[in-house]
C-alpha cells in the first residue's frame, strides 16, 4: 500500500515565500514510528527537508521504502543525509518556478541536487505543475525539461500535475 505522509503541513501557496505567514508544524517522529511499517511505501510530502529532524525522520524508513517529494528548499538538508535516499521526486513550475515560489532560489537547487544524486543509486523525477502561473511557458518549460531528460539519463519520465486554484464566491 502507498501511504502519503505529510511531514509539515507546508503547501506550496504561489507568490508566497515559505513560512511567510505562519511556521510549520512538523509531524513527531514518535508518530512516524508509531504508524511506520516496512511492508507499505510511503510518500513523504510536505517539504520534509524543512523538518528540524530530517535526518533522523528519514532513519527511521529502514528498508528505504520512500518517495520523498520536494521543491528542494533546504538543498543542504537533502545532501547532507548521509544515508540512502531510494527516490526523489523534484516539483518544478518550469521557466517561470523562481518567480512562482515567492522569489526563492529554487531552480539552482533543482539542478545541483541533480548533479549530485546523479553520482547516486537514487531514483529522480519531476514532476511538472501546470497552473495558471506558467501556462503561458508551457512551450518553454517542454524544452527545459527535454534539456534535464538529455542532461541526465537515468531520470524517470517527468510526472505532471495540473494545479487550479478555484476561489470560491
Amino acid at each position: 500500500m502507498k501511504i502519503n505522509l505529510f511531514i509539515n503541513d507546508y503547501v506550496p501557496v504561489y507568490q508566497r515565500k515559505l513560512n511567510q505567514t505562519n511556521t510549520l508544524k512538523n509531524i513527531s517522529l514518535e508518530l512516524v514510528k508509531k504508524i511506520y511499517r516496512p511492508e507499505h511505501t510511503y510518500v513523504l510530502r510536505g517539504e520534509p527537508t524543512e523538518h528540524p529532524k530530517f535526518r533522523e525522520l528519514l532513519d527511521i524508513f529502514t528498508e528505504k521504502n520512500y518517495i520523498l517529494m520536494t521543491e528542494a528548499s533546504k538543498l543542504s538538508s537533502l545532501i547532507g543525509y548521509q544515508g540512502e535516499i531510494p527516490y526523489i521526486s523534484f516539483s518544478y513550475d518550469g521557466f517561470q518556478n523562481d518567480q512562482i515560489r515567492g522569489n526563492r532560489n529554487l531552480t539552482n537547487n533543482l539542478i545541483q541536487a541533480l548533479n549530485y544524486f546523479a553520482q547516486k543509486p537514487t531514483q529522480l523525477r519531476i514532476e511538472y505543475i501546470i497552473s495558471p502561473h506558467n501556462y503561458d511557458w508551457f512551450n518553454v518549460d517542454l524544452q527545459i525539461i527535454k534539456k534535464f531528460m538529455a542532461l541526465y539519463p537515468k531520470m524517470k519520465q517527468p510526472a505532471t500535475f495540473i494545479y487550479y486554484n478555484i476561489m470560491i464566491q
